[in-house]
């Protein structure tokens, strides 16, 4: 598994990572997928959770994103990949896709440089319960998906402690 995720990954959007005209030049989600296909693995995607990203500010970012991935060309997601130079979808030839909601998620929307246990790397949610929710109902928007893939797509949360008894039954309706 090769994973863009990490902390940092909770500031990302869709819309800054794909396309040509990409946040400070970064690499697209294109990019990092089409880099584990190249080296035969699975492709790790965390997406960003920050209160002010089009993954939290609109819900159809989750459809978008994997029309993205695996959308003709002629689709209008699947036409911004394109403008990357990946004129064929990306997620047939990969192994596999694990998309993560957030990276380490916990906590309420306290500022980044508050140090307090419940500090929550740019988590827009008070609470386990509310992030839980959120994930279930953005799962079910990609599952809802004609591009989503149940042999390739894997669905995960991240939460500070993801033990089965703390998720609130998330590690079984994602």
């Amino acid at each position: 598994l090769v994973r863009w995720g990490g902390i940092n990954a909770n500031q990302y959007s869709l819309s800054g990572h794909s396309g040509t005209n990409t946040e400070d030049g970064h690499i697209t989600y294109a990019d990092w997928m089409n880099y584990a296909i190249e080296n035969d693995s699975y492709c790790g995607i965390t997406c960003g959770i920050k209160a002010t990203l089009d993954w939290y500010l609109d819900k159809q970012t989750f459809a978008n994103f994997l029309e993205y991935l695996a959308g003709d060309a002629s689709t209008t997601w699947g036409a911004i990949r394109a403008s990357e130079g990946y004129t064929e979808p990306l997620l047939q030839k990969c192994k596999g896709l694990v998309f993560e909601f957030g990276c380490e998620v916990w906590g309420g929307d306290k500022p980044d440089d508050d140090n307090s246990p419940g500090a929550d790397h740019n988590s827009p949610f008070d609470t386990y319960e509310e992030y839980g929710k959120w994930s279930r109902e953005m799962a079910t928007i990609m599952k809802n998906s004609p591009y989503y893939d149940e042999s390739k797509i894997f669905l995960v949360y991240s939460g500070r402690y993801p033990h089965p008894g703390d998720s609130y039954g998330l590690h079984k309706k994602v």
